[in-house]
């Protein structure tokens, strides 16, 4: 039986909690007159106290909501349930459109008869212009407490069906344990009350942040003498043993006439997630960026070593070692060119283009990478069937597939070694398979098999692993982002991924992929000869090694060659006799004039004079489509003597 001074004391408990919430309690009418809106209103909407006395479904909803208010409003005067929450949009003063997200319910007399509907409702506003623009941004608990309303006048059963429709967890702490929770809390953190209440606070938060938060409520409460904690980010821990990032807000209050905190926490877990992803993503363009970088300066002492040496292959007599031995020179050099465009796939920031792709090749040069890093205490074991077929696919995301599965495969044996297992073969799935792959269709297709010896994983584990930054790698080894890739990757080509493993005993991950119809034709080159010539080229490249090289190959081709290592002498040269050059072959990056801005000022000059461009990386050359108008053609270095002999005379020929 309740007396007097324990509905005072409970009004007064729930006004606190209402002082304390950014919320907005409103009422109307069965004809949807506003009866009362709390001052937060006026806060979001800007209307004035006249005005509002004024308000009605009519003049603050748009015409697509007005018939659904109506229809939710004639539901609850008869009773009957509505959906809630519901989101919509309301005019403020100026007749902007806010979005809101509200819930309602009916309140009726002692016989039964309807009075009015009483609601809260909560901006969301700028989480909607968030989900737009697929970024999500946290509302800041700090605004609930400047905004929080002073004064509020219902009844005990109107404070409680605010505190039991909130969004965010609202519990009550004393003595370090929770006495009161509202639904979200028990939702977030999966307790009943019962449970919640037997358990210390410390039990819900994260081992590595207890004790800092602990000590900073110590001195925000105890030491100073604060009433607001103030805004606080830290982990909490669900009755799963889930991690939720969480944001909380707390303010002293009595409970029960002893000392305890009111407490508004966010579940912010999204918010971070997206934080991290965006990280990841920044740390890829400044790897892309650095690769590139180093692809340009790699290629360019690339250009030097195999020209030369194709030179000298051509001079060398047959009847000594040294052709062998430059052909050795060749192929390592060939191997050195391979490895920097791998590179540079791998870290391309570019949307990757879907093509037929032979993935035996692209399997085998993703694993000529990772063997540099990868122990030789761990054994590569391969059995990669050369006639595997093709696959619809942009050959970056398979090479990605294989660097992710590799190298998870050789973590769990970094520390005692094993063998790492690399399969790929062709498959036929039919109907009697169904049950094995629920999510594939009868017909051809490539499976890819990686296996390791290592520690492998239990059945929780195995549940988690394609979730987005779930990791077992210790802090700074691993974004938990790798198999997450992977899995989107496979699900977006049309295949599935499976996953088995035992503790001790290793894991295997299987990799099914769509095999498209037709293979990848060879077609053996003739015999080349080299196109020759005798018109002049102007060369220019800031590298003396490379002006030196290009012009002996243009010179053994029959091309009379001049030659300068500034772009601006190069460009003083030209224009002081534009008719003596029938060509211009310059590097793209340079310091002065680029390649581009050189060739510009040349075509202003001679319009006519055909200029080809060599670049050993340059960002937005890369494609032939993206040509810059000046330039007649790309040479990407290093540079090879057919390669260069046939440009030169397709340019002419043009």
């Amino acid at each position: 039986m309740y007396t007097k001074k324990d509905i005072s004391e409970e009004l007064s408990i729930y006004r606190e909690m209402h002082e304390h919430l950014d919320d907005i309690v409103f009422s109307h009418d069965a004809l949807g007159r506003m009866t009362y809106v709390s001052p937060s209103w006026q806060k979001i909407f800007h209307f004035t106290d006249e005005e509002i006395r004024t308000l009605d479904f009519q003049n603050l909803l748009p015409d697509e909501y007005l018939a659904e208010a109506v229809e939710r409003t004639e539901r609850q005067f008869r009773g009957e349930p509505v959906k809630q929450p519901w989101e919509l949009q309301i005019y403020d003063h100026d007749r902007n459109r806010i979005w809101v997200q509200i819930r309602t319910r009916a309140v009726y007399d002692a016989d039964g008869n309807f009075i009015k509907v009483y609601g809260m409702a909560r901006n969301i506003h700028e989480k909607k212009k968030i989900e737009e623009r697929l970024l999500h941004y946290t509302q800041n608990l700090e605004k609930l407490v400047d905004e929080r309303t002073k004064t509020l006048r219902e009844s005990t059963e109107t404070y409680r069906i605010l505190i039991e429709n909130a969004h965010d967890a609202i519990f009550i702490v004393r003595d370090g344990k929770v006495v009161f929770a509202n639904p979200s809390t028990l939702r977030m953190l999966g307790y009943d009350m019962e449970e919640l209440s037997r358990i210390p606070i410390a039990d819900i938060i994260h081992p590595e942040d207890r004790m800092e938060m602990l000590i900073y409520y110590d001195k925000k409460f105890k030491t100073s003498g604060n009433i607001n904690l103030g805004y606080y980010t830290f982990r909490g821990i669900s009755k799963e043993g889930e991690i939720l990032w969480l944001q909380i807000n707390a303010v002293r209050t009595i409970w029960e006439n002893r000392p305890a905190t009111f407490n508004f926490v966010r579940d912010i877990s999204q918010e971070k997630r997206l934080e991290q992803q965006l990280l990841q993503s920044q740390k890829m363009e400044a790897i892309g960026t650095l690769a590139g970088g180093i692809a340009h300066d790699f290629n360019n002492i690339l250009s030097a070593i195999m020209g030369y040496t194709e030179m000298s292959l051509m001079e060398a007599p047959r009847e000594t070692q040294i052709p062998r031995r430059l052909e050795r020179v060749m192929t390592a050099s060939r191997r050195a060119k391979d490895l920097v465009a791998r590179i540079l796939d791998f870290s391309r920031q570019s949307e990757g283009i879907k093509q037929p792709t032979a993935i035996g090749i692209v399997v085998k040069e993703a694993l000529a990478l990772i063997r540099a890093s990868v122990p030789s205490t761990i054994q590569f074991v391969e059995a990669i069937e050369n006639n595997a077929g093709e696959v619809y696919a942009d050959p970056t995301q398979i090479h990605q597939i294989v660097m992710n599965l590799c190298t998870n495969a050789a973590h769990a044996m970094q520390k005692s070694g094993g063998d790492l297992s690399i399969c790929l073969k062709k498959i036929q799935i039919t109907e009697t398979d169904k049950a094995t792959f629920a999510d594939l269709s009868p017909g051809p297709f490539v499976c890819l098999i990686v296996s390791d010896t290592g520690h492998g994983m239990d059945r929780d584990t195995i549940r988690k692993i394609f979730d987005p930054y779930f990791t077992t790698k210790n802090k700074g080894e691993g974004t938990g982002l790798g198999l997450s890739v992977v899995h989107g990757i496979v699900r977006n080509l049309g295949g599935e991924i499976k996953v088995y493993s035992e503790l001790g005993k290793g894991t295997v991950f299987q990799v099914y992929l769509p095999q498209i119809e037709g293979g990848a034709q060879t077609v053996k080159p003739e015999k080349e000869v080299l196109p020759v010539g005798t018109e002049t080229v102007l060369v220019i490249d800031d590298e003396e090694a490379i002006i030196e090289m290009i012009s002996e190959m243009l010179t053994s081709l029959g091309y009379q060659v001049e030659s300068r290592i500034s772009s601006f002498e190069a460009f003083e040269a030209f224009r002081a006799n534009p008719k003596r050059f029938d060509l211009i072959i310059t590097d793209q990056t340079m310091p002065q004039l680029t390649g581009i801005a050189l060739a510009a000022k040349v075509k202003s000059i001679r319009p006519e004079v055909p200029v080809i461009l060599c670049t050993g990386f340059s960002a937005g050359l890369e494609d032939d489509g993206n040509r810059d108008p000046h330039v007649n053609a790309i040479i990407h270095k290093p540079i090879l003597l057919r390669e260069l002999a046939g440009t030169v005379r397709s340019v002419f020929a043009k």
